[in-house]
């Protein structure tokens, strides 16, 4: 069968342990940008929230909490931090966000998050679960100019590449050692290391957001995205237990942003893993320490603007292709889904009345359920395990989620 044409996802079950409890649960992340001009807009919040609860997400990565705390609302007062006390809660019980992070440079930078955490402590849905450092010590333009004038200098670290992954690996090491103490994850965001520096990395922290920032999900030789700075994920395998690793793909204009015009962000996870020379077919003892937990998305306004686009630039290329007009493909039937979110029951009904045979699949690509759908269809789901599902019939395929 075509690559194109595989209906296998991408997601491993995985398991993370906690004082309370083991479970099970995919990761599938978005990074919130501008989120100074979402929090407090009622509109604004639920467009953003309805919009990644569609797309399957159940991460929310927040910036500019620095500014909010320091230009909106102090977050670490239960009286003034009520709108992002509610948003959190909102996006957790009303939109299927299992986890929401937070975006860091320095260990300080989460000085006022711990304050906020405090104050919810009571409730667990009101909680910042992660606290994610981005501090990219690869990146020569970052580390000559801001890096050196806002952190190497005053601390009497060079305003060299090396100097910036020393100051990022003494914070990291401290940031570690918070998290543990205040029962939330510690995670980061990886560019561009050394082979040395992805040793160091692994064997530190929680969780790695590893990016693969390219144009497409595969190379002009047909080998995977995966493929980009392959060392990575074998230098940074832990030598004792495992890191939890997350792919990071990019919606920028200039990465796979047009891409997306044309593919679904699926596609690029599968891609990722079982294309040609992919995470699958690779091998090693280090793959026994690295955890895929599922994948990362940045950013929201470059991927909602890409993907809201996607649908009309698809219709009218189909449109050009086979001499059909856009009205007659509207009336193409279609499947819908109810609830989605989902907990005990799905339904399912079409728009035509024709018998046809339909497929559905977990997150790991095995087949749970298939069967007939005529007009209506309705499935007990009570028992079936949380998280993506994959509905394929031969008119489309739908995506929905049980929680």
């Amino acid at each position: 069968m075509n690559f194109k044409f595989k209906t296998i996802l991408f997601f491993l079950i995985f398991t993370l342990s906690s004082l309370q409890a083991q479970f099970q649960n995919n990761t599938r992340g978005i990074y919130i940008n501008n989120f100074k001009e979402i929090i407090g807009n009622q509109v604004a919040e639920d467009e953003m929230l309805s919009f990644v609860q569609n797309e399957g997400f159940n991460y929310l990565l927040l910036y500019n909490l620095h500014h909010i705390q320091t230009q909106m609302f102090d977050i670490t007062n239960e009286d003034t931090a009520t709108p992002l006390i509610e948003f959190i809660e909102k996006a957790k019980t009303q939109y299927g966000i299992n986890e929401v992070g937070a975006v860091g440079e320095k260990l300080t930078s989460y000085d006022k998050m711990i304050l906020y955490n405090e104050i919810v402590n009571h409730n667990p849905n009101q909680k910042i679960d992660v606290f994610h450092m981005e501090f990219e010590f690869w990146n020569k333009n970052l580390v000559s100019g801001y890096y050196c004038k806002t952190y190497l200098e005053k601390n009497g670290y060079p305003c060299t590449k090396v100097g910036a992954f020393d100051f990022y690996y003494k914070e990291l090491l401290q940031l570690e050692d918070l998290s543990n103490q205040i029962n939330v994850k510690s995670e980061t965001y990886i560019g561009n290391p050394t082979l040395s520096e992805c040793d160091l990395i692994g064997n530190t922290l929680d969780r790695a957001l590893v990016h693969y920032y390219r144009k497409s999900d595969v190379y002009n030789n047909g080998n995977s995205i995966y493929n980009f700075k392959k060392y990575r994920l074998e230098e940074l395998a832990p030598e004792i237990g495992i890191l939890n690793v997350i792919p990071v793909f990019s919606s920028r204009s200039y990465h796979m942003g047009p891409w997306l015009l044309e593919n679904s962000q699926e596609q690029a996870i599968e891609t990722w893993w079982f294309g040609q020379n992919g995470f699958d077919s690779d091998s090693g003892s280090w793959k026994n320490h690295i955890n895929i937990e599922g994948y990362q998305w940045y950013r929201y306004t470059d991927y909602k603007n890409y993907v809201e686009n996607s649908n009309a630039f698809g219709d009218l290329e189909n449109a050009r292709e086979g001499g059909e007009k856009i009205e007659d493909l509207i009336e193409k039937p279609k499947i819908l889904v109810f609830p989605n979110p989902a907990n005990d029951w799905i339904s399912f009904s079409k728009t035509d009345d024709l018998n046809s045979e339909i497929q559905i699949f977990d997150f790991t690509g095995k087949i749970v359920w298939e069967g007939s759908l005529k007009t209506e269809l309705e499935l007990e789901v009570s028992d079936w395990q949380k998280g993506m599902y994959i509905l394929k019939s031969p008119v489309n395929s739908y995506k929905f989620i049980l929680h």
